[in-house]
């Protein structure tokens, strides 16, 4: 708001903020991150919500990430400062360790009826020839039926996680709390994200079943799921996949 003296605008500082105030439309977000790419995403994504509000996550969000790589969960790097990184930095609660050792795979490859859902689609066979390389400790060396192993067998922990977080952007106090920061939310509606790669083993193995757990895990939460997937392709990773690495990456992008 402004004023006439001598000729000149004078504005009430107070009264013209408040008038250009606005409130933005938004959702009740869950990000699943599955693998290394989708830390990274995750992690670059925090960031740029820390540089516009001054914290990683904003009330109406939550992340879940999911890995086979013990090494990424410890690093949780995206080449920037120390001080940056530790701010960004995902804790215990936001992930869901898929970790698979070689024991367990053989007690589902030696002990059928300890996995008689999985035969439909796991070649027991394959994880013989595997021999001890059936693990997904470091990751799941780009072989999908791997990264949805590791899903499957961690699937009750990954069902609590995801509905510890979908009560918490369901509490009575969310609304409020992101309205401070500017953000109306859509009360009947909640957005899910998978980010991943097709590339690698992990994300290019479980997206399918993670999206349709979600599915089904949200059918009486009392809201509108909008499930929505961003996928990293092979030509990303072009300049650090050489050879049969990169020919590997392209058939797991298309099989996927």
């Amino acid at each position: 708001m402004s004023s006439k003296y001598n000729g000149f605008d004078v504005f009430d500082e107070y009264s013209d903020r408040v008038a250009e105030q606005k409130t933005y439309g938004a959702f009740r977000t869950i990000y699943v991150l599955l693998g290394g790419s989708g830390m990274k995403i995750g992690l670059r994504l925090r960031k740029r919500v820390l540089e516009a509000h001054g914290r990683a996550c904003l009330p109406f969000q939550q992340y879940i990430w999911l890995d086979t790589d013990g090494r990424d969960q410890n690093a949780q790097t995206i080449e920037d400062s120390k001080v940056m990184e530790d701010r960004l930095r995902f804790q215990p609660e936001d992930l869901v360790d898929l970790r698979l050792p070689y024991e367990r795979v053989s007690l589902f490859r030696d002990m059928p009826q300890e996995g008689e859902w999985l035969w439909k689609w796991l070649d027991r066979d394959f994880l013989k020839e595997l021999g001890h390389h059936a693990n997904a400790i470091e990751g799941a060396a780009q072989i999908r039926s791997l990264g949805r192993l590791a899903f499957e067998n961690m699937f009750p922990e990954f069902r609590q996680r995801f509905e510890t977080k979908g009560g918490r952007l369901r509490g009575p106090k969310v609304t409020e709390q992101s309205r401070a920061f500017g953000f109306d939310l859509d009360e009947k509606a909640l957005e899910v994200v998978i980010l991943c790669s097709l590339a690698g083993g992990t994300g290019a193995g479980c997206f399918i079943q993670v999206g349709r757990s979600i599915q089904d895990l949200t059918q009486n939460w009392g809201l509108s799921l909008n499930l929505t997937g961003y996928f990293l392709l092979p030509e990303v990773f072009r300049s650090r996949l050489r050879g049969e690495a990169y020919e590997v990456a392209q058939a797991n992008a298309y099989a996927a």
